[in-house]
């Protein structure tokens, strides 16, 4: 019979299983985070979140991690981030925690910022596409080259919005062109044991906090097809600023997993707290974060809004950081 796998013919398989216990998939090597999302291949990470907020700059901060600690090589479809110059210069800003502007005192140098180029050479790709309105046609044959030509385990689709015309084009049935572009998506994330990681962004239904105008953490229902997005994803992460309208110097951060489809390898949802450091471009994780409640690593519990930038851990980092906010960081 034709697609049929029966337990007989991975008996072997399912007996190692058992013995050897379920891996959790890769680490994000951020602690607390671990125990809500992982970057396992063969799936789909949807990462959600209002536009210019840091989303991008988030995920990339997860990319730098694997390629600094496991040497994952990750290819990116980004016209947003169009020119590359800069869109490479802030991926070695984050390596190394030095600025890439030589205003500032903790510059880097040119012999180091020559070395980053190289590595970045060999473990970022930067996609962008010679036609106006790309289709999802024409990032799946990209994506493809670059896991046959150099071998990458991640691909980033940021934002899902670059298709716009094609979604248009679906006469107003949001639903099934998302539908179609995740099972493509899946498709594609196992067929070539990758990690598929699609950018989105909301409608304008986002609820705001009456008395501060801040906007209330995203429900993916407020993601344009949201049901879609939480149905046909595997994993569905929200980046959230609590207090960017009221207080945008304040870099407090949370994210949020809504959902791990196997939460035995992924994790478990829940929601992480964190700060993010202009001079070194680096996030840093403070701990759970509960309601309007932070919960540290040391156990202590503050209000989110009374929450001060005074340290936080960040994988790139061996002791944690004292942080030093001075400006808005986006």
């Amino acid at each position: 019979m034709k697609d049929l796998i029966l337990a007989s013919s991975i008996k072997d398989e399912i007996l190692e299983v058992f013995e050897k216990g379920l891996e959790m998939g890769p680490t994000t090597h951020y602690k607390e985070l671990d125990k809500h999302m992982r970057l396992p291949f063969g799936n789909v990470l949807v990462m959600a979140g209002p536009g210019n907020l840091g989303k991008t700059t988030f995920v990339n901060q997860l990319l730098i991690n694997k390629a600094v600690k496991d040497d994952w090589k990750i290819a990116v479809f980004s016209p947003e981030s169009h020119p590359p110059t800069t869109w490479n210069l802030d991926l070695i800003h984050t390596k190394t925690g030095l600025s890439v502007q030589k205003k500032f005192n903790n510059h880097i140098s040119i012999e180091r910022l020559s070395e980053e180029i190289d590595w970045v050479n060999g473990r970022f790709l930067y996609i962008y596409p010679e036609v106006d309105r790309p289709t999802i046609k024409y990032i799946m044959e990209r994506f493809e080259e670059a896991v046959k030509e150099y071998g990458v385990n991640v691909v980033v689709l940021d934002p899902f919005g670059v298709l716009i015309q094609e979604w248009n084009e679906a006469y107003g049935r949001d639903d099934k062109f998302i539908e179609f572009f995740l099972f493509t998506a899946k498709r594609f994330a196992l067929q070539h044991n990758v990690l598929f990681i699609v950018v989105v962004h909301p409608n304008s239904t986002i609820e705001r906090n009456k008395e501060t105008g801040d906007f209330r953490m995203l429900d993916p229902l407020n993601l344009r097809g949201g049901i879609m997005w939480q149905s046909h994803s595997d994993i569905l992460v929200v980046y959230h600023r609590p207090f960017f309208i009221s207080n945008p110097s304040n870099p407090l951060c949370l994210i949020r997993t809504y959902k791990c489809k196997v939460q035995r390898t992924m994790g478990i949802p829940g929601c992480v707290g964190m700060y993010f450091d202009r001079k070194t471009n680096r996030f840093y994780e403070l701990g759970e974060a509960e309601g309007d409640w932070l919960i540290l690593q040391d156990g202590t519990r503050l209000p989110l809004n009374e929450v001060n930038p005074e340290g936080g851990y960040c994988p790139l980092e061996e002791q944690p950081k004292q942080l030093e906010i001075e400006e808005p960081p986006f």
